[in-house]
């Protein structure tokens, strides 16, 4: 009787380690199995960004200002802080041209104004670029308002000095599958009416062609933060200030616009990179470069560093 009870413990012990044993390894898979999902979805989710915007300066020809003097350290500054997609504003056509190289990896699209001449040709108008790497991204829309009644078709909008206008793209990021819309744009220097309803015309399109996907906004908007459209802008609950929701202290002046002038105060902010909430911003910088106290455009490019 003893060594009956002796082999049914024994049995009994063996049969419950071999239960124990097999409810610990499917734990264990199935531990292995959740934390694999989740760097799989992390890993597929997480798009990491520099994002810009440049004024690059309409090219008068004048001697310290032409285009021939500036555009070398311009096209350098982009390729060094590795902008991955920006917008820039009063470019004329051949540029653009030199800012995306004929050896380098950026492709763009722009939309021209011709300010009051119509008789003005494309070529020497001033655009909004949108650049972005080939080999990062995928295009997949873009298109053109004008900032006006009739956005439609090329017009002036109400006490505006020249036609502006609003171009974006769709694009999609290879390696995150993560897909967004980007508009640049460049606001009226006069009108105080026009720069207004240019913003509601913005909000209003942009919500219309993104509906509800991540947005950036960036470009001139020639006002400063304490103007009346900006803070149309900042109250409407759907774009973000980057400078002001940027995770770390901003960098560089708290100015983008310099004049030419290398003794500028610096302190006046007309350009903006907007993000919807979505879009989380890490970094926000001016990039006061000046090399050879050489000044690249009458602004200074502005960049983030953005996840989505």
């Amino acid at each position: 009787m003893p060594e009956l009870w002796n082999n049914t413990i024994n049995y009994n012990y063996y049969k419950m380690k071999q239960k124990n044993i097999f409810y610990l390894s499917k734990t264990v898979l199935l531990l292995f199995f959740i934390l694999g999902c989740c760097n799989q979805t992390m890993a597929r989710k997480v798009c990491t960004l520099n994002v810009g915007s440049f004024n690059i300066g309409y090219d008068n020809r004048k001697a310290e200002q032409g285009w021939e003097k500036r555009k070398e350290f311009v096209v350098s500054l982009v390729r060094f802080h590795e902008f991955d997609v920006f917008g820039t504003q009063e470019g004329c056509s051949y540029q653009l041209k030199d800012i995306a190289g004929n050896t380098y990896d950026y492709v763009y699209v722009n939309g021209f104004w011709n300010k009051n001449n119509p008789d003005i040709a494309p070529e020497k108008s001033q655009h909004n670029g949108i650049f972005w790497l080939k080999d990062k991204f995928k295009l997949l829309d873009t298109g053109n308002f004008w900032l006006s009644e009739t956005p439609d078709k090329k017009s002036f909008g109400w006490d505006a000095a020249e036609s502006r206008g609003c171009v974006w793209v769709k694009l999609k990021e290879q390696k995150s599958g993560k897909t967004f819309f980007f508009f640049c744009v460049h606001l009226d220097h006069r009108g105080v009416e026009a720069r207004q309803n240019s913003v509601l015309l913005i909000l209003e399109k942009m919500q219309e062609i993104a509906k509800g996907m991540p947005v950036f906004c960036v470009g001139d908007f020639n006002g400063d933060p304490e103007s009346a459209h900006i803070q149309t802008i900042r109250s409407s609950g759907f774009l973000f200030d980057s400078r002001l929701v940027t995770q770390t202290p901003p960098y560089g002046t708290i100015g983008t616009f310099n004049g030419y002038k290398k003794d500028s105060s610096m302190k006046g902010n007309l350009d903006y990179i907007w993000v919807t909430k979505d879009i989380q911003v890490k970094k926000y910088g001016v990039l006061n470069d000046m090399p050879y106290l050489v000044s690249l455009s009458d602004h200074f490019p502005i960049l983030i560093k953005a996840e989505m």
